[in-house]
């Protein structure tokens, strides 16, 4: 049994420095790994999204941007919520 509201998975995305060469390579490693969102080889500059975030490929400069576009809708539905504890005193 479960109380209280079902919460979405957290997205995991995946940057590394070096790594596979051929996007249809980080493509498979992404779709064998149900847990993650994207991977990104940052050289040679590959990305891949997974279905979620729009089944992203990018390959050199845009591979970084196709990164930065899912992370925007992974956080796009936050929203910055402050409260000053000193108004409930008064």
């Amino acid at each position: 049994m479960m109380m209280g509201p079902d919460l979405p998975n957290i997205p995991l995305f995946v940057a590394s420095f070096r790594g596979w060469k051929q996007l249809q390579t980080v493509e498979e490693r992404l779709n064998s790994a149900n847990e993650i969102s994207g991977i990104l080889v940052i050289d040679p500059g590959l990305f891949v999204s997974s279905p979620q975030f729009g089944s992203i490929k990018a390959t050199g400069s845009w591979a970084l941007w196709g990164l930065i576009a899912c992370l925007r809708q992974a956080t796009g539905f936050l929203k910055a919520v402050s409260t000053n504890p000193l108004e409930y005193a008064i």
